[in-house]
């Protein structure tokens, strides 16, 4: 017997694993129910069979009264729906050998449950399950949905299956959103289960570009904590500006998932086992009489660098506050360093090893965990424990709230964590020692004396040599970048590695670290600006900002060849630039008579650039001219290269919210680019901003300007 996608008989094969899944965890209830709900579909696909003198009739009338008969022998009552009703069910619906072509990419196809399936004719794989599509997003949706859901989003249609399943386990209460190009919700309506949603439960958001959706699907309102997320799973391959961002979005939420049952269990035993907060580790500390090593905190690794820095350990025990992470504190013990603090991340049963044969070694040293971490861990801990919250976890989220405590930044590595810890203890300068991030010399770890390291990519290592690693050591390296960047200006944090991965913004002995002040010095340094392999421009970008303004600021007077190498150097630097930005002019339209003056600095006070904007800017109104004024703040912003004594620069954040400034009695309307630049996304939303309105002319006061080289790509740039 035959039936096309939209069958009402193809939900059975769903609702029949379904009961025997509630059989399975003895909810007989729960079963029972679902059972009514289906029977009024078993009796009418039986009355259909007998009229088309389908067999089946009569195996099916069979089946179900063995259902009825043994609904009291669990095991008796699985096997008749598994093993019998289920095969019969299919031999009834499948459609399988049916298919239509939607468009070049994508075919719908039947299923064994007559459902049609989603097949992606670009990869060759199916988007749905092939044989019950249904059944998987039921699946799905049990392990997305919590009780207190109201909401979900679902970025991609796909057929609309996870969107119905999610409706269904919330009992037709929930708001469903679903994101997605009018084409593609169509055919979820067509083929899938989408137009099956009640209207006053579903929101279908339209648009083309997958960015601006993926923006709108992670904008939060006000049901944030009773919203559920999702991203199917071939959105990302479509948006090649943000999939890596959606790719990402995805594989936290699946860990978010996948470890909440762990961290339900280590947050009870970890409240239950530790000794105190962060307020009583201070206190702790300071009767250990230690409060004045704080300001230089050396966080401790395992990687095999640290074998290097035994010495360096040894010479600043009690002169400097160690960090100890759990997997390096056998090779300390080995050594006789005594750590100043323990601390652990890792919510799993792999950090015990780390406690054996060194309990004698650590009775008098504390441990500083985050709240969720392995609780066995602990509890068999033989020193004062003391919780911190760097998760978001509901429950730490409730309780930090209830305590009013700091959430920290725990990244995705423990080393990310203890180069927090060293912050929040007020550390000024942090020693990064075993945080390698690689595999030098094709070791593991310190205590390792073998080569069988396995690695799956190269990164750049701090002596400039490619060394092994892996694709989660090289997530690492960002992570802690990202730490480094946060804190850049207020701490400073020096890599003791020789071998190991090269951390952007960490001392590490290189060459650009210290900035010359003579004009000889600063050629050379504009020369090695260019030639090193290891920066992309907005390295390049920012060390030279350093390199001009540090001169500057030191008095040093640079004669005409040094200002001919930073021309040449930032003429290098915008090439490359303009190589990323790669904006498309083609969809400019007719340019307006709007002047553009644009800045790189734009102060409320009254300092010389500042006065000169303006009093241009009044000069042009009274001309009849439309001015708007640009800051894009491109003043040492760019990536966290360390610089010895970098410059500190005021950015001028009390304007970032204003939308117009008045000069002289006359408005003019103001933009300012976001604290960080020059970045090459916000640029392009820049020129975005204009492409409707060109500018007849751009008026720059910064030669060293990258929006300006972005600007000349749509009008003319006249530099001032």
């Amino acid at each position: 017997m035959y039936f096309n996608a939209d069958c009402k008989y193809s939900s059975l094969p769903a609702m029949c694993k379904k009961a025997v899944s509630y059989l399975n965890r003895d909810e007989i209830w729960r079963m029972t129910r679902i059972w009514n709900d289906s029977n009024s579909l078993f009796i009418d696909l039986i009355e259909e069979c007998k009229e088309v003198g389908d067999r089946a009739a009569d195996e099916l009338t069979k089946v179900l009264n063995a259902i009825k008969n043994s609904i009291n022998d669990r095991n008796k009552c699985a096997y008749v729906i598994n093993d019998l009703l289920l095969p019969l069910l299919y031999s009834i619906l499948d459609n399988s050998d049916n298919s239509v072509d939607i468009n070049d990419e994508y075919t719908v196809s039947g299923s064994k449950s007559g459902f049609a399936s989603l097949y992606d004719k670009r990869f060759g794989k199916y988007v749905n399950n092939s044989e019950d599509p249904l059944w998987e997003a039921m699946e799905r949706a049990d392990a997305l949905l919590k009780p207190e859901t109201q909401r979900i989003y679902i970025l991609g249609a796909e057929l609309g299956y996870l969107a119905y399943a999610c409706w269904l386990a919330t009992f037709k209460a929930a708001q469903i959103v679903v994101l997605d190009t009018e084409e593609n919700i169509r055919t979820a309506c067509d083929y899938g289960l989408l137009g099956r949603i009640n209207e006053e439960n579903i929101v279908l958001l339209c648009g083309d570009d997958y960015e601006e959706l993926f923006e709108a699907f992670t904008t939060q309102d006000e049901l944030t904590e009773f919203t559920a997320y999702y991203i199917t799973q071939n959105i990302p391959i479509r948006a090649p500006k943000s999939g890596s961002m959606m790719q990402d979005f995805m594989n936290n939420q699946m860990l978010a998932r996948a470890y909440e049952p762990r961290y339900a269990v280590n947050y009870w035993k970890n409240k239950k086992n530790s000794t105190g907060s962060l307020a009583d580790f201070n206190e702790y500390i300071a009767k250990q009489g230690k409060e004045s090593l704080l300001d230089e905190c050396i966080v401790v690794a395992a990687g095999p660098s640290l074998a290097d820095n035994i010495d360096f350990l040894k010479e600043n025990k009690g002169k400097r506050f160690i960090i100890a992470i759990s997997t390096a504190v056998r090779k300390l013990s080995a050594e006789g360093i005594k750590p100043d603090v323990v601390t652990i991340l890792d919510p799993l049963p792999t950090v015990m090893p780390h406690l054996k044969g060194v309990g004698e070694f650590i009775k008098d040293v504390p441990l500083l965990l985050e709240s969720v971490s392995y609780w066995e861990f602990t509890e068999k801990y033989p020193a004062p424990k003391f919780r911190v919250f760097a998760t978001d976890y509901e429950k730490v989220l409730e309780e930090a709230g209830e305590t009013n405590a700091e959430i920290w930044y725990g990244g995705s590595t423990v080393s990310v964590f203890a180069m927090e810890i060293a912050v929040k203890l007020g550390a000024k300068k942090v020693y990064l020692i075993g945080a390698d991030f690689a595999y030098p010399g094709n070791k593991r770890y310190a205590h390792s004396e073998s080569e069988d390291a396995v690695f799956e990519t190269y990164v750049t290592s701090v002596d400039g040599n490619p060394v092994g690693s892996t694709e989660n050591f090289k997530h690492f390296i960002s992570d802690t970048e990202q730490v480094i960047k946060k804190y850049h200006g207020k701490v400073r944090f020096i890599n003791k590695s020789r071998h190991g991965a090269y951390i952007k913004g960490a001392f590490s002995g290189k060459w650009w670290e210290s900035i010359p002040t003579d004009p000889a010095g600063i050629n050379e340094f504009l020369k090695n600006i260019l030639e090193e392999k290891t920066f992309k421009w907005p390295e390049r970008f920012f060390i030279l900002e350093q390199a001009v303004t540090g001169s500057e600021m030191a008095g040093t007077l640079l004669d005409g060849a040094c200002w001919e190498n930073i021309a040449v150097t930032f003429e290098e630097i915008k090439k490359e630039f303009l190589c990323e930005l790669s904006y498309d002019a083609a969809s400019i339209q007719k340019k307006t008579g709007l002047i553009l003056l644009l800045t790189t600095f734009f102060s409320e006070e009254s300092d010389e650039l500042t006065t000169k904007i303006l009093e241009d800017a009044v000069t042009l109104r009274n001309k009849g001219k439309n001015v708007i004024i640009l800051n894009s703040c491109e003043y040492l912003g760019g990536s966290p290269v360390a610089v010895e004594n970098p410059v500190e620069v005021l950015y001028p954040e009390a304007l970032a919210e204003k939308q117009d400034v008045v000069y002289k009695g006359v408005g003019f309307p103001y933009f300012q680019a976001p604290k960080g630049m020059p970045d090459a996304d916000v640029i392009r939303s820049f020129l975005d901003m204009f492409s409707s309105s060109v500018p007849e002319l751009v008026i720059n006061y910064d030669p060293f300007s990258l929006m300006a080289a972005a600007f000349e790509t749509i009008t003319t740039v006249e530099h001032r």
